[in-house]
């Protein structure tokens, strides 16, 4: 039978030392983890083979459908959403400079317990960002890049009870502009959650399903990819259940296709 894993949620299985994430989850947090993540897909057979206990290998559907996989690490909800953004561009080549990224969340992103600054009666009408440049999914979004672009990010907290709107400014070489949208746009043709919208994408349209919403703009050397996810359900949950399904042999969209009640 196979043994499968989907451990995604959970930062421990997405670094492999506590060196990888530069400080920025606590001094030695991740010793007691030695997993790896961001493992090339071409070598992962044989690592898995060798090393069955301490290796995941870091991915979503959209990045790459690995069905034979048995510990996939999933990625965490601002990460995902920038990845969407960021990693067509990045691996096509096309990516010329340091990329902004402004991420945007709602209340349930920080968990159950509440907090001074992230309990949702205290973010109800406010608006705030907050770790700027140093929010501890960076290493993992570049890292999951493999050095293709360099983020400079800026989290900030909405009042929502749930979702993420990512707005990314993507440097591109003059003249080439067409062609990075039409590498975001030949990445995504065919994948089932992802659906490229005019204009941006709203998160109400996405809350509570495992849809993935693209918007895009271009002119002037940048490329500006918007990506509204659901943080729950795609930006956790669905993300491992679309994984699993692939490892399991199952159709990849078993148990995910539903619009989502909305907000």
């Amino acid at each position: 039978p196979l043994m499968f894993k989907a451990l995604g949620i959970d930062l421990d299985v997405r670094f492999g030392q506590a060196s990888d994430i530069g400080g920025q989850l606590g001094d030695g947090l991740l010793d007691a983890f030695p997993f790896c993540a961001g493992v090339p897909i071409s070598v992962y057979t044989e690592i898995e083979a060798q090393r069955p206990v301490r290796f995941f290998t870091y991915t979503s559907a959209e990045l790459a459908k690995i069905r034979a996989a048995k510990r996939i690490a999933n990625p965490g909800c601002h990460a995902l959403a920038t990845l969407l953004a960021v990693w067509p561009l990045a691996h096509a080549g096309l990516v010329e400079g340091r990329v902004a990224v402004a991420s945007v969340t709602g209340s349930s992103g920080s968990g159950a317990s509440p907090s001074a600054g992230t309990h949702h009666p205290e973010r109800f009408a406010n608006f705030r960002a907050y770790k700027p440049l140093r929010h501890q999914h960076v290493p993992e979004i570049e890292r999951a890049l493999r050095g293709e672009a360099r983020i400079d990010f800026v989290p900030h907290s909405a009042p929502l009870a749930r979702g993420i709107h990512v707005t990314a400014f993507v440097p591109v070489a003059a003249g080439r502009e067409q062609e990075a949208l039409q590498a975001v746009r030949s990445t995504y043709a065919g994948e089932p959650f992802v659906r490229l919208v005019p204009g941006t994408p709203e998160v109400r349209s996405v809350a509570g399903s495992n849809f993935a919403d693209v918007g895009l703009t271009a002119g002037g050397g940048l490329v500006v990819v918007t990506v509204a996810i659901d943080n729950l359900v795609k930006g956790m949950a669905g993300t491992a259940v679309q994984n699993m399904n692939l490892a399991l042999g199952l159709p990849e969209t078993a148990g995910l296709r539903r619009p989502g009640p909305g907000l």
